[in-house]
């Protein structure tokens, strides 16, 4: 979610990992043996990001906090976390807003993920008949994938702190 909100880079990050015994993580397509992982990013606005993948804890689903100076917003979670917006001096949002509305009729879906399925494909389509770069252009792709395949590699290092290559246009 940072790099597709902020526009900002993850630069660098050191991830560490946990896991047992567990057969499910013998000889994986990933060779991924961790259960749990831990990883804190450094942005290329000097901020820090961290990212948690945790599949063997007693709770079910997802859970996602965004703390900024301005706004912060927690999504609500199977846990009793409810959706809240707080920003100072105004009044809570305590409703996630729905905008399946604004999809064409056809590709109205609640699909999970805050229903980002639907707006996803729209936009690639979008840009393909209007031709033009879709707003996740393959830039864009890479700056939210690289990160996590060099966060298993710090993880494989002992949470080594690793530059995050660019693919961005020189």
């Amino acid at each position: 979610f940072h790099v597709g909100v902020t526009r900002e880079r993850l630069t660098k990050v050191s991830c560490l990992g946990w896991g047992d015994d567990d057969p499910a993580r013998k000889d994986n397509v990933y060779g991924c043996p961790y259960a749990n992982q831990s990883a804190l990013f450094q942005t290329s606005g000097g901020n820090i990001c961290r990212c948690n993948v945790f599949w063997k804890v007693w709770a079910h689903g997802e859970r996602a906090q965004w703390l900024g100076e301005n706004l912060s917003l927690f999504m609500d979670s199977w846990a009793g976390q409810p959706f809240v917006i707080k920003a100072p001096g105004q009044a809570d949002i305590t409703t996630l807003p729905d905008f399946l509305h604004l999809l064409p009729e056809p590709m109205r879906a609640s699909t999970g993920h805050g229903n980002s399925h639907g707006f996803l494909t729209h936009e690639f389509i979008a840009a393909l008949v209007g031709d033009r770069e879709p707003a996740v252009d393959v830039y864009e792709s890479l700056a939210m994938t690289a990160p996590g395949i060099v966060a298993m590699d710090s993880t494989r290092k002992g949470g080594e702190q690793l530059a995050v290559p660019s693919f961005d246009r020189a």
